[in-house]
């Protein structure tokens, strides 16, 4: 684990950053995928949020940027309503929920 918390893992090319307690990439981490010393990175967060459109991140072959909301979709509000009405049933019901968030992972 690195000072800022961050942990690297190096699977020969592929790095996984593992973002626990809060960091985004920083300056120095692009300047490392500019020169290529990080081969790639696939993106939804980044520190300052929309990406602005200056960003050289948005130039770099070696970055794929999905926003954070990639998951709204037309659909996504029904479905989020659909599965909390079936989720208070359940509650009210005394049954087992699903989905249902492990607080020792975190998710």
């Amino acid at each position: 684990m690195s000072s800022t918390g961050v942990t690297y893992i190096n699977i020969n090319i592929l790095y996984i950053c593992n973002h626990q307690t809060g960091y985004h990439l920083s300056e120095c981490d692009c300047a490392a995928l500019q020169e290529k010393k990080i081969r790639g990175a696939g993106l939804d967060v980044t520190y300052t949020e929309p990406l602005p459109k200056d960003s050289p991140l948005w130039d770099l072959d070696n970055v794929l940027l999905s926003p954070h909301c990639a998951d709204r979709t037309t659909t996504f509000q029904a479905e989020a309503i659909q599965q909390f009405t079936e989720l208070a049933k359940l509650y009210v019901e005394g049954k087992e929920l699903f989905n249902v968030v492990d607080k020792e992972t975190g998710y």
